[in-house]
């Protein structure tokens, strides 16, 4: 009876053990001594996750990266777990802190330190089939001084449990994937802000032997460690784009690869931007959301002009932003950076550049109105008036905007009104001008005005009124007229540039005139031409229409038309051709059209009709001698149909 007893007591032990390992109970017993002893499945329960804080800390500490909870080894080789673990802000940016790793191991006694290890990373080169289990222990130490007493407090943080599952019969791997707990790191060894990271991988299928390697694309930038996969960017200001090559190795000597890409900076990035966009410049920070700070730390956002005035700016919303609502002509060639205090430390970012998109083409908008104050009449428009009769008052307002990105010297507006009108005064932005401000020269027929605008500068606008009275003894006859703008360019050499408004039309008749004015095209112009006369092209001469007019009018008075060049002949660059336009009419010498000429006329109660040259007559192009800049000429010429009586 009594060996039967001992041989149960035997038994025993073997059962409970096997339960254990099917149900998964969370301790296992150990006989030793005659006693049970159960053995927790971590020596410690692990911390929770990190919690995110200022810029790249943490409000409370933890594992930023924890091991993988199974690995496979084969017999006769080596694995590495990689770990990274973060103290809370309190402790990081305290006066004086450092950390202990302690790896931890179940054995059938306990938990037990593995030795000669104070590293985040452990190989394990196991020589016997079995399961190895660890568990990480990071104990931050500070010193801190209280009244003159130096104290240490220490904080500890547990990662999750690791099991290393050791076998002869590993598979291949066949596939790889990486992770890194940080895309961006900073290129500084402020303790306000981390410049380290871990990269982990993990293969399929699970149960493979394969070994992971960790190479740097650039190591003037970060460099990685070969086993562990700890990433460290360069605390020299560097920054830059910098790929991790992940290796996976397996026991047959194939190799499997991966990458990804991290950035590494100084904590802003550079921004591009339109005039008018609405520009963001964010602090890399997994908290750039939150909109309040401790009230130990302090944010400060300056602002670098183009001419390197140093501005702090107004705090925002988000301390961790700064937001430009409308990017402005101002904000071209500024920088920006912020300053951040804590504790007496201080860092400051890198200076982030604003790039503007400036469109350096000149632009003036002509917005020109024509309106009878004296009566109305229900086909008028802003730019035509119908029914026009002596002495009508009549209101021109032309309002001139500089929109490109150009300042103008010695400009002028210019436009024609008709003879059978007086001026009565001329405005500028409300300001009466005086006679010399301003310059009137007639002809008989109409009236051409030039307005001296000075330096007309970027974002200017001006409004100019002009107010006319018809005058009671004249008949009123139909008038077209165009308002041109003429400027230097100061950031363009001071070549010339006109633009031309909409026209503005008098009509007293029931009928009208209308037109259409055709582009002149001129023939080609090789080097080896010397002061000799071109021709239009073929579309440009008869048959074809120069200028289409379409004659309505019940009653037909007598009309001219008027040609006159308002700009030079030049390329895309703004060179002058070496030649001018002439008008060539048979029984006539060759007249410059510098000044208005007359080019064609009608007789009462005759339409006037369309324009069409002949291949040697109407305008051609006379050459002189010199070279000729390459490239496409355009001018602007300027059409009067006005009333010959």
């Amino acid at each position: 009876m009594s060996n039967w007893k001992k041989n149960w007591l035997l038994i025993l032990p073997i059962i409970i053990f096997l339960t254990f390992l099917v149900t998964g109970f969370q301790s296992e017993i150990v006989l030793g001594s005659g006693k049970r002893t159960e053995i927790p499945k971590y020596y410690n329960k692990p911390s929770p996750d990190p919690v995110g804080g200022l810029l790249d800390g943490y409000f409370q500490g933890g594992f930023v990266t924890q091991p993988n909870s199974e690995y496979n080894v084969d017999i006769g080789s080596s694995i590495t777990i990689n770990t990274n673990s973060q103290p809370s802000n309190f402790v990081k940016w305290g006066p004086n802190y450092s950390v202990t790793h302690t790896w931890m191991e179940k054995s059938n006694l306990g938990w037990e330190p593995v030795k000669k290890n104070n590293s985040s990373a452990i190989t394990v080169s196991p020589t016997k089939i079995g399961k190895i289990i660890y568990q990480l222990v990071d104990t931050y130490s500070v010193k801190r001084n209280f009244f003159g007493k130096i104290k240490i407090d220490k904080y500890s943080y547990y990662s999750n449990v690791v099991t290393v599952n050791v076998t002869d019969n590993l598979l291949d791997a066949t596939s790889v994937k990486m992770n890194i707990d940080a895309d961006y790191l900073y290129n500084t060894s402020s303790p306000i802000v981390t410049n380290t990271a871990v990269a982990t991988a993990s293969a399929e299928p699970k149960n493979n032997g394969a070994l992971f390697y960790w190479k740097s694309s650039d190591e003037s930038i970060a460099k990685v460690d070969e086993n562990s996969g700890l990433i460290v960017a360069n605390p020299n200001g560097k920054s830059g784009k910098v790929t991790i090559f992940c290796v996976a190795l397996n026991t047959d000597l194939t190799r499997l690869f991966t990458q990804k890409t991290i950035t590494v900076g100084g904590g802003l990035d550079d921004q591009d931007a339109k005039l008018d966009d609405k520009v963001t410049f964010a602090i890399h920070s997994p908290i750039t959301n939150r909109e309040a700070l401790p009230e130990n730390i302090k944010m400060i956002w300056f602002r670098i002009t183009k001419d390197g005035r140093t501005i702090q700016l107004a705090t925002q919303k988000n301390p961790f932003k700064y937001v430009i609502d409308k990017v402005t002509r101002d904000n071209v060639g500024d920088s920006y950076y912020a300053q951040l205090s804590l504790n007496g430390k201080v860092y400051k970012t890198n200076i982030a550049k604003l790039f503007v998109t400036v469109p350096y083409d000149p632009k003036v908008n002509i917005e020109n109105t024509i309106d009878d104050i004296s009566h109305s009449d229900s086909h008028n428009t802003n730019l035509t008036l119908k029914g026009v009769s002596n002495t009508d008052k009549l209101i021109y307002q032309f309002v001139l905007s500089n929109k490109g990105y150009q300042d103008f010297n010695g400009s002028t507006l210019t436009f024609s009104i008709p003879a059978f009108t007086g001026v009565d005064q001329i405005e500028i932005d409300g300001k009466k001008l005086s006679g010399d401000q301003y310059s009137i020269i007639a002809d008989g027929k109409n009236q051409q005005i030039t307005i001296d605008l000075g330096n007309f500068k970027m974002d200017e606008k001006h409004l100019i009124k002009l107010e006319t009275t018809v005058s009671k003894d004249t008949k009123v006859t139909h008038f077209d007229s165009y308002p041109i703008f003429n400027g230097q360019q100061t950031e363009d050499n001071n070549n010339s540039f006109s633009v031309k408004g909409e026209a503005l039309t008098i009509d007293p008749q029931v009928g009208k005139i209308s037109t259409n004015f055709n582009n002149i095209k001129f023939e080609n112009i090789f080097p080896s031409y010397k002061k000799t006369i071109v021709h239009r092209t073929s579309d440009s001469n008869s048959p074809n229409d120069v200028v289409q007019i379409d004659d309505s009018r019940q009653s037909k008075s007598p009309m001219k038309v008027y040609l006159m060049q308002v700009s030079k002949l030049t390329n895309s660059q703004g060179k002058p051709l070496n030649g001018k336009m002439m008008y060539y009419r048979a029984g006539l010498s060759p007249q410059s059209i510098d000044h208005q000429v007359l080019v064609d006329e009608s007789n009462e109660d005759e339409a006037l009709p369309s324009i069409k040259w002949d291949k040697n007559e109407g305008l051609l192009l006379n050459l002189s001698n010199g070279n000729q800049p390459s490239g496409v000429y355009q001018a602007t010429l300027n059409w009067s149909i006005i009333n010959s009586i």
